[in-house]
């Protein structure tokens, strides 16, 4: 990771009881939560494009559609203002941070309601 790139943060960057697959080699499938999404990104000549917004309304529908009533969470580079604002304009709240020896993630959280 540099200076310059403050969102070029690689999955291998976090210690392997961050990372769900090597969870799931080490520890067998117990280790992980119902449903886990490690990434999902939209390169940088796409965006403001609505495709992000498009991703995360989709996700959200297929919560509905499932029945799910709870809160999700994301997270992003602390020290990316656009991904950062992207989430805050999607309606999630600061939930926490989580700090990495060379980085640190800030928490979102939302509340998804079925249904009726």
């Amino acid at each position: 990771m540099t200076k310059e790139s403050p969102a070029a943060y690689r999955i291998t960057d976090l210690s392997s009881s961050d990372r769900p697959r090597e969870r799931l080699a080490e520890l067998g499938p117990q280790a992980l939560s119902n449903a886990e999404l490690i990434a999902i990104s939209v390169r940088k000549e796409y965006h403001h494009h609505g495709i992000g917004r498009k991703l995360v309304e989709h996700l959200e529908a297929g919560f509905q559609e499932w029945q799910v009533d709870h809160f999700y969470h994301v997270a992003t580079d602390i020290r990316d203002p656009l991904s950062n604002a992207f989430y805050l304009g999607m309606g999630f709240n600061k939930y926490g941070v989580k700090r990495f020896t060379n980085f640190s993630l800030q928490i979102y959280e939302k509340k998804i309601f079925k249904q009726v």
